[in-house]
């Protein structure tokens, strides 16, 4: 079975590659961008099975690019599952992410078992052996 692929958008760094050094371990194929137009350009290249974007970024915010994803998801006949990841909530936060379909909204600083949790959840299946 193929491994599957996630993408991580995060404007942090230090964030985005912890992030993806916790899923390769576990054997998830994984790319980063810091930026909703990078993802944008990189969902054009390439499918995932799960995106998980932090919320609060300059420019185009995570809602606003998991948006835009969507949109060119819906145009181009893909899916895939979404998860918002944020150090900072503004009270409308969970209901828009509500809104988009995705049920999965996570705090910073994450905790590493609901948050592989999480992502089995959204792609549907079990992770490999213990990631921790």
């Amino acid at each position: 079975m193929m491994p599957k692929r996630v993408l991580i958008i995060d404007d942090d760094p230090l964030v985005g590659g912890t992030i993806v050094a916790l899923l390769k371990r576990g054997g998830y194929q994984v790319d980063a961008v810091l930026s909703g137009p990078e993802a944008l350009d990189q969902v054009r290249d390439t499918e995932y099975d799960l995106i998980i974007s932090d919320i609060r970024m300059p420019g185009m915010n995570g809602i606003q690019a998991i948006e835009a994803i969507q949109a060119f998801h819906k145009e181009n006949g893909k899916k895939c599952g979404f998860m918002f990841i944020t150090g900072y909530a503004e009270e409308y936060t969970p209901e828009r992410a509500v809104r988009l379909g995705i049920s999965d909204f996570l705090m910073k600083p994450l905790d590493a078992r609901q948050f592989i949790q999480a992502i089995e959840k959204n792609i549907g299946l079990p992770a490999p052996e213990p990631l921790l």
